[in-house]
């Protein structure tokens, strides 16, 4: 009652103000009276009665009363359509108003009173002011038109408004255009039959008034270009070439549409060369946009995940800027999350790992859970970051807080089913946990994995009983999980599972209230009781493939939202028509333009993992023990299982016997193989002084070298007798040679030509189901050496091809000497038979036509023949020879037809002695002592010093704080060197100097401490660092790769760059030629690659032949064809598998173009190879 009164006593004593007879010549009385209506109407105090009062003040000329009584007019006149019909008059006469001002509020008060009358009213005023000469009367009509069309639509339609806006959109105003835009762009999203569409012309125009316009008008503009279609590519590219400034406007609004339309235009982007730098443009303004407040970080972020799933590489070098601040809020830290899990690859794996954990020992909850489960989705998205994300989340469960170890659980469960059999002896640490697992999804995660590894725990019928006790009690998701967990035990241990099976399928039948839970049980209890080996097939069934991909949206989806970046849509995740009334879904127009292109997103895993985990070696050898022995080994045993191993890790719960107790972890971090600073310092080489991590040294970072194995002095090759030589080897030792694994790198276009005459003496050869492809042609003829006439024998097996090539390889590796007649014969035994008697005439026919003179008598001109051939229907062996073989053959001699046996060997060892030119011998004996005299680096001859590169820039001065570094590798008396210069371009001198190699294919490593002078500004030093192949190894691509930290006082900086594989091949690595022969008729066309050299830098044949013995490329044959020389040559790789690679280099008479053939059984090497020797042929 007393709040009625005082509101009456108001209104009366404002209308005695508003009617006041006093002397107000300029109506500030009228004024004040007016501020007190208006106050007290906001305040919700009902000043309607007064309506009377204020009509009356609608005439007085003051601009500001009229601004107070439309006010009132719009807060009272749809409730009350009586004090609108009485404000019709006043609004007429304002309207023609001469003040433009008094006329735009009036068709805008207008505009907003929905009453008949008034509508009738505003239609002859709003088409004279939407062609009024003022623009602040046409952009204010501009959007009376919109207004009036959400009171009558029809009504609009009929006026022709639409028309007239039309018009405006060539308005010489901006604002005008931007409120015509606007208008018509809402107006067409509300009506169901009316679709906005622009051409390119008139987007034009629209681009051209947006410098003028202000932020509203700006949006408005770039918001309608939504509704071109492009129809050509360059229109698009013209498009999105005049929006890129605003995407360096200060107002975030105006960014983010202006990404929504650029993005939107790249649909129509013809080539992925234009669009790479569109992408690139994007990235800056996305990450200016975090520094705003929390709420746009939030709506940036949410969008940025909508634009990383259609473009992954837009932000591709922008991860830290997504990192988390303490002072971030829960929601903005939440979505960071997620980009940083979009953006994790390889090389950065370790620098979002060690954030992560960061994160996962902070206070709030729901940050750490999400950090904990990120960690998970690392290792399951990127495979060798696997080892190093287990080890962090065993260390995060070490620290016994209960909701980290809850969700550490829950994500390994993700990573076991990612990577089977691979980390089980962790379970013993999970397990000392139990007691704590209260949460239903750790409890199921726990369950899981103890049903998983049920064979390899001795106790999991204890702990699987334990949780059943609790089983009435648990949630569905437990209980389901704990059904199929005891299945799983009942089926690979029956005994240890027989006193829980029915106990479960009991209650599950019987006394759960869950459908899912009972109709499960019921599965079990029939397929247990009716067909256990298909229990067995279904329950022990593949899982399904896991993946890391957090909120993947389906393609049309994810297009959809795209085009709604910006707005709710592209928050909620969800289609504007789902949560607003008739709104109308946007798509791409057709267009011949369209191409949806993309650019695909760097792998997150470059390269197969090379190392091998202790725990799936195991289990693979167990499981083929077990397959070979049959079922000595007990029945109905699963032959993956590991519970007879010898390593057994145990828990206050478990008893666990399976894999090694540890994770075998080698650096996964490969990066670019571009030479130069590495793009983010942290993402590949940590600091120098702890770069030696924690890694497995236990043998599961090996590195496979692709190639042969096992090829030393002693070989235990199959049939291969070393007695000769000193060494006994078992006859009936398999042989280990096989193709390299990286071969399908090394595909078909590398058949290419070898040895003609070689490929004819052998006949085809397969490793394996396929067969090389034939040589063509022209390249038969190019590379022709010499000419023999095809055998005529049936072809050879990958058996006899095995052990040929053990033994060239036997006698390249353990002959002491190159001209060395070995005292006894070299056998082989136990051969498969590859010829039949048929091929004797083959044979002979062979021998007879060699273009090679032979001795009278059948004596070879051969330093290697020392054995016979004979042929039997077993295979093929080889008995001592009764003569021996002189050097050379007599001067007159005549062509023999050899016995039957001798032909293919004496053949081979004939050919080496004719094609060998014996005045070779000198020098080439001198060869060894040429490498160790030819220090000095590059400054001397090319035919008496090894050839050094030229130093390249490694280290930038812009990148490095003033410090450039030029380096080059060179090897000089079996010493590998790395040869570098410091120069310091900054003002302080640069001292304190260290390096460190990150791991690499052959562990090359510093000899000792690098040793290096202060360097003064503007000047320079030069350094000569030692190196070994003593350090831990880890597979690069390509396997020359290195990466290198320098550390000194300007600090730390990172680089890479690759090495010439000459520095790695061994010194003494000389053959004969019958070695060299049988080597490469052994190795198939598969193994073998061509490259041409040009532009050659030798003064004559001997200064080739010196050169390349010089770098350890060495010369076992030469002979001149025709207008070209042919080079024999064989090198060794100096590392551990001792990789053997053949070449036969032909040079053309005029020294200016080489063709260089190589083969070998480790195919990587062979372009590496070819490299160097072409560097070796062109350098001064």
């Amino acid at each position: 009652m007393q709040s009625s009164f005082s509101e009456a006593r108001k209104v009366h004593d404002l209308r005695a103000e508003l009617t006041t007879e006093k002397k107000d010549p300029r109506y500030q009385l009228k004024k004040v009276a007016m501020k007190k209506v208006v106050a007290n109407m906001t305040m919700g105090n009902d000043m309607s009665p007064l309506y009377k009062e204020v009509l009356a003040c609608m005439g007085i000329p003051n601009i500001d009363v009229k601004k107070m009584v439309y006010l009132f007019l719009i807060n009272y006149a749809r409730a009350r359509s009586e004090i609108a019909n009485l404000a019709v008059n006043g609004f007429e006469d304002d309207v023609n108003d001469p003040n433009p001002l008094i006329r735009a509020m009036a068709i805008r008060t207008m505009g907003y009173i929905y009453v008949e009358r008034v509508i009738d009213s505003l239609i002859e005023p709003l088409r004279h002011c939407l062609r009024d000469r003022d623009p602040y009367v046409r952009k204010t009509a501009a959007m009376a038109v919109l207004k009036l069309s959400m009171f009558d639509r029809t009504l609009v339609e009929d006026e022709k408004f639409l028309d007239m806006l039309k018009d405006l959109l060539a308005d010489s105003n901006p604002s005008v255009v931007a409120n015509a835009v606007a208008a018509l762009t809402e107006i067409s999203e509300r009506s169901p039959h009316i679709k906005l569409k622009l051409n390119i012309k008139i987007a034009n125009k629209l681009v051209t008034a947006l410098n003028e316009c202000n932020e509203w008008g700006q949006i408005y503009i770039l918001e309608s270009l939504m509704y071109v279609t492009p129809q050509e590519s360059a229109d698009a590219e013209t498009v999105i070439e005049r929006i890129l400034p605003r995407l360096q406007h200060g107002n975030s609004g105006v960014v983010l549409v202006a990404i929504k339309v650029i993005t939107y235009m790249m649909n129509y982007v013809a080539q992925k060369e234009t669009l790479e730098p569109i992408l690139r443009k994007l990235s800056p303004p996305l990450v200016t946009l975090l520094t705003s407040g929390p709420e746009v970080q939030y709506i940036t972020l949410r969008n940025i995940q909508l634009l990383l799933q259609r473009w992954p590489t837009i932000l591709q070098n922008q991860l830290r800027a997504f990192f988390c601040k303490y002072d971030d809020p829960i929601y903005v830290k939440l979505a960071k999350l997620e980009i940083i899990l979009s953006l994790t690859t390889e090389e950065n794996a370790r620098v979002v790992l060690t954030e992560l954990v960061e994160y996962a020992r902070e206070i709030d909850i729901d940050f750490v859970r999400k950090a904990v489960r990120s960690i998970g989705r690392i290792a399951i998205k990127i495979e060798l970051a696997a080892d190093r994300c287990v080890r962090a989340l065993i260390d995060l469960i070490q620290t016994k807080v209960n909701y980290v170890v809850q969700e550490a659980i829950v994500v390994i469960r993700d990573v076991f089913r990612k990577y089977p059999n691979r980390y089980e002896s962790i379970i013993g640490t999970l397990c000392e946990n139990l007691d704590t697992l209260d949460e239903p999804e750790a409890r199921a995660a726990m369950i899981w994995i103890i049903g998983q590894y049920a064979d390899r725990i001795d106790n999991s019928d204890e702990v699987l009983g334990r949780f059943l006790e609790s089983f009435m009690d648990d949630p569905a998701e437990v209980q389901l999980a704990l059904l199929t967990a005891i299945v799983k035990l009942f089926i690979m241990r029956p005994t240890a599972g027989q006193e829980l099976v029915p106990k479960v399928l009991k209650w599950a039948t019987e006394d759960v209230d869950s459908p899912d839970i009972r109709d499960r049980g019921f599965i079990y209890w029939r397929l247990l009781s009716t067909d256990p080996e298909m229990a067995r097939t279904v329950v022990l069934s593949e899982k399904p493939e896991i993946s890391a991909e957090g909120e993947k949206l389906d393609t049309p989806l994810l297009e959809e939202l795209i085009l709604q970046v910006g707005t709710l849509s592209s928050i909620y995740r969800k289609p504007p028509a789902s949560f607003v009334p008739f709104a109308k879904r946007r798509v791409l127009g057709p267009s011949p333009a369209l191409t949806r292109l993309t650019i695909a997103a760097p792998p997150a895993s470059r390269l197969p993992r090379t190392s091998t985990i202790a725990g799936q070696k195991a289990s693979k050898q167990t499981g083929a023990s077990q397959q070979a022995g049959g079922s000595g080994g007990g029945g109905g045993s699963d032959p993956t299982s590991l519970r007879n191993s010898n390593t057994q890790l145990s828990s206050s719960m478990l008893d666990i016997t399976g894999t090694s107790g540890g994770i075998g972890m080698s650096n996964p971090y490969i990066n670019d193989t571009t030479p130069g600073p590495m793009p983010d310092n942290n993402a590949m080489l940590i600091d120098l002084m702890s770069m030696e991590d924690e890694d497995d040294t236990t043998g599961a970072g090996a590195i496979n070298s692709g190639g042969m194995v096992g090829f030393n002095a002693s070989f235990g090759m199959s049939g291969l007798n070393m007695a000769s030589m000193g060494h006994v080897a078992s006859n009936t030792a398999s042989s280990n040679m096989g193709m390299a694994p990286d071969s399908q790198v090394l595909n078909s276009a590398f058949d290419a030509a070898g040895l003609d005459a070689l490929s004819k003496v052998t006949p085809s050869l397969s490793l394996g189901a396929g067969s090389p492809s034939p040589m063509p042609e022209i390249m038969r003829q190019f590379t022709s050496s010499f000419d023999l006439s095809a055998s005529a024998g049936q072809p050879m097996s990958a058996g006899a091809g095995t052990a040929g090539f053990a033994a060239a390889n036997s006698m390249l590796t353990a002959s002491t000497s190159p001209f060395s007649v070995p005292s006894s014969s070299i056998g082989y035994s136990a051969f498969p038979s590859a010829l039949s008697p048929s091929t004797t005439s083959g044979y002979n026919a062979l021998v007879s036509s060699s273009p090679f003179d032979t001795t009278s008598s059948g004596q070879l001109s051969s330093v290697a023949a020392s054995s016979q051939l004979l042929l039997n229907s077993t295979g093929l062996s080889l008995a001592p020879a009764d003569q021996q073989y002189p050097l050379s053959a007599p001067a007159s001699s005549t062509n023999t037809v050899f016995p039957l046996g001798a032909a293919p060997q004496r053949d081979v060892d004939d050919l080496a002695a004719q094609m060998y030119n014996t005045s070779m011998i000198d020098s080439f004996r001198a060869a060894p002592a040429m490498s160790a005299a030819g220090g000095g680096g590059g400054n001397g001859s090319s035919s008496t010093a090894p050839y050094v590169p030229t130093q390249q820039v490694l280290l930038d001065a812009q990148q490095a704080q003033g410090l450039e570094i030029l380096g080059t590798f060179a090897r000089r008396a079996g010493q590998i060197q790395m040869e570098m210069s410091f120069a310091n371009k900054s003002a302080v001198p640069i001292s304190d100097f260290a390096i460190q190699f990150n791991k690499n294919t052959y562990g090359l490593m510093p000899q000792a401490p690098l040793s290096a002078a202060t360097v003064m500004p503007m000047s320079a030093i030069d350094v000569s660092l030692p190196l070994t192949m003593g350090g831990l190894a880890m597979a690069m691509q390509p396997p020359t790769n290195l990466q290198i930290a320098i550390k000194c006082t300007a600090g730390v900086f990172y680089f890479q760059t690759q090495y010439s594989l000459h520095i790695l091949l061994e010194e003494n690595a000389q053959s004969d030629q019958g070695a060299f022969l049988r080597a490469w008729k052994a190795m198939p066309e598969n193994m073998q690659s061509v490259h041409t050299v040009q532009n050659l830098r030798f003064a004559s044949m001997d200064d080739v032949r010196n050169k390349l013995n010089m770098n350890n490329v060495f010369t076992v044959a030469q002979r001149t064809v025709g207008n070209a020389t042919h080079f024999y040559t064989t090198s060794k790789m100096a590392t551990t598998d001792g990789s053997l690679l053949y070449s036969e280099i032909k040079v053309a008479n005029n020294l200016q173009i080489a063709v260089i053939s190589t083969k070998s059984a480790n195919l990587q090497l062979i372009p590496l190879y070819q490299k160097a020797i072409e560097d070796i042929c062109i350098a001064f």
